[in-house]
């Protein structure tokens, strides 16, 4: 870690993950009992109403503030490597950013891999894209973390080829775009970070991909085409194996006037996950809301 002046939790969070004893080798099956209840990382987000909907045929919780303001939607895709986690894992998440937007958030129980690799996923959220905008959602904003990320902007992508209504603003935290992780300082081994072990990511995505090559545009956004997007936010930070993907995005993105980039430094993989207990969190999680209220 360089010298960045971090705050007493998000120090006590980076020894936490560089204390804790890697296992051997990677089983999908035990991580995902590890991750199963990964919200307890996050605080509980005030004044929260959960419900339960099935939407497109997709299991969802909706987050709703004390007082929406019913200008938009947003639909949060979850991170978990394409193959873990959960709509649950990541409610908390969610609720703080259903209070900084000030209005109800969606969390999908998109389809995992192995059980349902690629395409699944990808065309889950892409349906329900279209599912809300034929309900009626005027304003439509799309988030994802990390692997959610990934799918956030492939889904985009593929609206976009099929000459569908998009999002009306989309924003990547911490997103993995490339999945054949070719980042020259990943590959240099020049990134420390103390979360992400990156053979790990290569089972999952080859889990996810079941065959497809790692450079398709279709399942690996960062080999794909940029132009026609919506304005998009994206949050990399400095001790994060992806942080690549987020470099390399922006400077292949078309139209600089419509992409904003925030590099974190100090901080770890998709570090929002830690709001209510973080302040960095607390920050990043506001200038997501900040960033919507400007799209909107």
């Amino acid at each position: 870690m360089t010298g960045t002046t971090q705050s007493d939790r998000a120090r006590e969070i980076e020894e936490m993950f560089r204390s804790r004893e890697k296992p051997a080798a990677f089983n999908l099956y035990t991580e995902r009992d590890v991750n199963a209840r990964a919200y307890e990382m996050a605080d509980i987000p005030s004044r929260i109403v959960i419900r339960e909907e099935m939407i497109a045929d997709v299991a969802c919780l909706r987050m709703t503030p004390a007082r929406p303001r019913f200008r938009c939607e947003t639909i949060y895709l979850h991170g978990g490597a394409f193959c873990m986690m959960s709509s649950w894992t990541h409610h908390r998440l969610a609720g703080h950013l259903a209070n900084a937007i000030a209005d109800e958030v969606l969390v999908p129980d998109y389809a995992l891999a192995p059980e349902s690799p690629f395409p699944a996923a990808r065309d889950q959220c892409s349906e329900l894209i279209r599912a809300r905008r034929a309900a009626g959602v005027d304003r439509l904003v799309l988030i994802g973390d990390s692997a959610g990320g990934g799918l956030a902007l492939s889904s985009v992508c593929s609206l976009r080829d099929g000459g569908e209504v998009l999002p009306d603003s989309v924003v990547l935290l911490s997103p993995w775009l490339d999945l054949s992780l070719s980042g020259p300082e990943l590959g240099a081994g020049a990134i420390d970070d103390p979360m992400l072990i990156v053979e790990n990511l290569r089972c999952c995505a080859e889990l996810y991909l079941n065959g497809r090559d790692v450079r398709s545009p279709d399942a690996s956004p960062l080999w794909n085409r940029f132009d026609g997007l919506p304005p998009t936010l994206v949050h990399s930070v400095e001790m994060d194996l992806l942080r690549e993907d987020a470099a390399r995005l922006v400077d292949g993105w078309p139209d600089a006037s419509s992409i904003q980039h925030k590099h974190f430094p100090g901080m770890l993989h998709a570090f929002h996950f830690f709001a209510g207990t973080m302040p960095e969190a607390d920050r990043a999680v506001r200038e997501v809301g900040q960033f919507v209220d400007a799209i909107l």
